[in-house]
């Protein structure tokens, strides 16, 4: 857990100053529970859509979207629905 504190403290401050239009987010990171980095995105950003790539497990897609993702890819994603899901999930919010 250590080495979870730089990323957490990094996306806090990636969040605050730069507002971005979106959060791509691997729910399995060495070091990092990516659960936990998307519940302290929300708390900061409650309105950014993240996009979340994990495995295929049983109602995972169900309950990262009851947690907060706007969409979830199962790994290896499909690139052009990944670009199409980021096309759908930022119009509009460019500058926000």
């Amino acid at each position: 857990m250590g080495s979870s504190l730089p990323l957490m403290e990094n996306t806090r401050w990636t969040i605050k100053d730069e507002s971005p239009d979106l959060m791509t987010l691997d729910i399995r990171m060495p070091g990092i529970d990516g659960y936990e980095v998307m519940k302290k995105a929300k708390t900061i950003a409650a309105t950014m859509p993240i996009i979340i790539s994990a495995i295929d497990v049983p109602d995972m897609e169900e309950s990262l979207k009851s947690k907060g993702a706007a969409a979830v890819f199962t790994k290896p994603a499909d690139l052009k629905q990944l670009l199409e899901s980021i096309r759908k999930l930022t119009k509009g919010r460019e500058g926000k």
